[in-house]
């Protein structure tokens, strides 16, 4: 069963923050929205355009393979594949780690240590700084395999963020009442967001540029009360309210006298030194 390294939706905060070097090659510096993870990364921008403030999906994968099958050549790669699902794509070699514990800015407790990974793709380098928990491989499996093996296979996928089935983007679009073009989702952990958009009547789904391009222009044109419809049916499912809700949730139930609740702090503090 295929584990990816990392992935998560980042936004492009510097391009060639130290000058352009090279005629067709960018670097892009962009930050991930669930993990705060931190990337550096050469793009070739000649064929792959991007720019500061937009969204990307990246996934970090030992192979192409949905079975985990590793890949040494392009026979190998089976029928179906994430390179079905992805726009940009690069195979190289991870061939570092390195863990770091940084001073707070304030001179008080130290930050949460952190994992460095470089992955090199013939000469367009990357380097993906993030908490080791973001992954399960980073804390544990990566580095063992660095050890056995210090050039691990390493495949980078990336997909513009916008259109796929990422809760982020549909939230942020249900609670702006927007309509929702969706265009692809992650397997398994996106597949189900999908249906809840269409079958709702939030948005449409499609993985064809000339579908998308006809559904936007009958919008404007033959069929104006579509996206009206939509927008109307997503503004219903928007929960804008939800973070403060969860909030409240927990602190209900942690005022709720339980079992667990009568247990002496003394107790259960002493817990922490076991875990």
């Amino acid at each position: 069963m295929l584990t990816f390294y990392f992935d998560d939706t980042f936004v492009i905060e510097q391009l060639d923050p130290d000058g352009k070097k090279f005629d067709k090659v960018s670097r892009i510096v962009a930050r991930s929205e669930k993990h705060g993870a931190l990337l550096h990364l050469d793009v070739n921008t000649e064929i792959y355009p991007m720019g500061v403030k937009e969204k990307f999906l990246m996934v970090l994968s030992p192979t192409l393979n949905y079975s985990g099958a590793p890949i040494t050549n392009e026979a190998q790669v089976e029928q179906k594949s994430l390179a079905d699902k992805f726009e940009y794509i690069m195979y190289g070699l991870l061939y570092k780690m390195d863990h770091m514990r940084s001073e707070s800015s304030d001179g008080g407790s130290k930050s949460p240590p952190l994992v460095e990974v470089y992955v090199s793709f013939g000469g367009l380098q990357m380097r993906l700084r993030a908490d080791p928990n973001s992954c399960g491989k980073f804390k544990d499996q990566l580095g063992e395999e660095l050890e056995m093996d210090p050039e691990l296979p390493a495949v980078l996928l990336m997909e513009g963020g916008e259109g796929m089935a990422g809760p982020g983007t549909i939230a942020e679009a249900l609670i702006r009442g927007l309509p929702i073009i969706l265009n692809d989702y992650i397997p398994g952990q996106e597949k189900g967001n999908v249906p809840y958009v269409v079958d709702y009547g939030a948005g449409v789904f499609t993985r064809s540029p000339k579908e998308t391009a006809r559904i936007v222009a009958e919008g404007f044109s033959t069929k104006p009360d579509e996206p009206k419809r939509m927008s109307e049916n997503a503004l219903k499912l928007a929960q804008p309210e939800a973070v403060f809700d969860i909030v409240k949730d927990i602190h209900d139930l942690t005022c709720q006298r339980g079992p667990l609740a009568n247990i002496p702090y003394i107790l259960t503090s002493s817990f922490t030194s076991i875990i």
